[in-house]
């Protein structure tokens, strides 16, 4: 007579939903801000590898959430824009700090403003500092221009209107601005393309919009990085999970009526602490990362108790206008984890 095999399969499936339980209530994903030196971004391209025990690894403020970085210059001061948030509201803010971790007002006015905020993309257009932060629960793209009076970032004009957008960045080439932005469509990312040639005029879609879709392909993973005479667009690898990787794609053409851009590599990670990156930036003397790991408290199913009730205080606070459903599913989409 053969073995019964059922008490095994039921202890295996009762494993299984243990597991499972524990992950539901008591993890949660605590992400940090890495620097790697630039002189090191040959060899990460050419060997389409990172070996993660280069990564200066920072705990900026003690938050649970400190990822989407950027670096920038101000008064000769190399300064780090990133997202900070607390497991125990779920609402991002961002936030500067210098690579000592001490922080830096710049953020102040902008962080003030109601409503989740990321992705703090700043860059230089025509000698002035810009940011282009993620706003979507607002249903525009707002763009905020550096004060050097107030020392503030202040906003100076609506890009987009009536759109929930995530992971927005500009970046001028040959007189013309190009506008990348993500939105998400039925599930899935799909990034499009915007031409303007100067602010003070509107942004039309570039008639190769939208360029990529899909959740491997469609969303940014911070602004372009340039190499070896080669532009590269980088997107967020979410294809079993949020934050699960990086792809780097090579734009062949960018022009006011083409564009044109083939997947180049998947960046692999070595000597791991991590296991899930969104964000790959070049700036000066540093590439900047970031990464997560999976953590444990007893205190995590009041984190998110706490965290779905400042969610629900900030939406019916906000306008009928503001309530938007797309916005509403990139929120949690942003930081509810499919794992």
């Amino acid at each position: 007579m053969l073995p019964l095999q059922t008490p095994t399969v039921e202890k295996s499936a009762m494993k299984k939903v243990i597991d499972l339980l524990i992950q539901k209530l008591f993890a949660f994903d605590e992400w940090r801000v890495g620097l790697i030196p630039s002189d090191q971004l040959s060899s990460i391209i050419q060997s389409q590898q990172c070996d993660e025990s280069t990564v200066i690894w920072l705990d900026i403020d003690g938050c649970h959430y400190q990822a989407d970085p950027f670096l920038f210059e101000v008064d000769s001061e190399l300064v780090l824009a990133y997202e900070s948030m607390s497991q125990w509201h779920r609402i991002g803010k961002v936030k500067c700090a210098n690579l000592q971790g001490e922080p830096l007002p710049y953020f102040d006015t902008l962080s003030s403003r109601e409503g989740h905020q990321s992705f703090p993309y700043v860059f230089t257009y025509q000698g002035e500092l810009y940011c282009l932060p993620e706003t979507a629960d607002t249903g525009k793209l707002k763009l905020f221009k550096y004060d050097s009076h107030s020392k503030q970032f202040e906003f100076f004009r609506t890009l987009l209107s009536d759109v929930s957008v995530v992971d927005s960045f500009i970046y001028p080439k040959d007189g013309i601005l190009y506008l990348f932005c993500t939105h998400k469509v039925d599930g899935n990312f799909v990034q499009k393309l915007h031409v303007s040639r100067c602010f003070g005029q509107d942004f039309q879609e570039h008639p190769s919009s939208p360029i990529a879709s899909g959740k491997s392909h469609g969303r940014n993973a911070g602004g372009l990085v340039e190499h070896a005479g080669k532009l590269y667009r980088i997107s967020q690898e979410c294809g079993r999970f949020y934050g699960e990787g990086l792809n780097f794609h090579h734009i062949q053409t960018m022009n006011r009526d083409e564009y044109i851009e083939s997947k180049a590599f998947n960046l692999t990670f070595s000597n791991t602490s991590k296991y899930g990156y969104h964000t790959f930036g070049v700036y000066r003397d540093w590439i900047v990362i970031d990464g997560k790991e999976r953590r444990y408290s007893l205190l995590a199913p009041f984190m998110k108790i706490k965290a779905k009730l400042s969610k629900w205080r900030m939406r019916v606070s906000s306008s009928p206008k503001r309530l938007d459903t797309s916005a509403e599913a990139h929120n949690y989409l942003e930081h509810e984890h499919r794992e």
